[in-house]
């Protein structure tokens, strides 16, 4: 999938949650399940470099205002051995 082809996956909210803001709404993806699987497999080949040095963190808003797709995310990177 192109980068572009992902991101037309992610809807853009101007002005939110304040003005001069975009929100980028990542639980658009749940509709594109080839999106959803995309973003395991960019970072499945770094895979290596979590084992040594951590794993994946969510930051910022999208855990708080994207719950749905933070845990699903988790879940698929804990079933591929990745750290969350």
């Amino acid at each position: 999938m192109t980068d572009e082809k992902l991101i037309e996956s992610i809807r853009i909210v101007p002005d939110f949650p304040v003005e001069g803001i975009q929100f980028f709404d990542v639980t658009t993806m749940f509709k594109n399940p080839d999106a959803f699987e995309e973003v395991l497999d960019r970072i499945l080949p770094d895979k290596p470099f979590f084992r040594d040095r951590g794993g994946v963190t969510l930051t910022g808003g999208e855990p708080l205002l994207q719950p749905e797709f933070a845990r699903a995310l988790s879940s698929l990177l804990r079933e591929n051995g990745i750290d969350v």
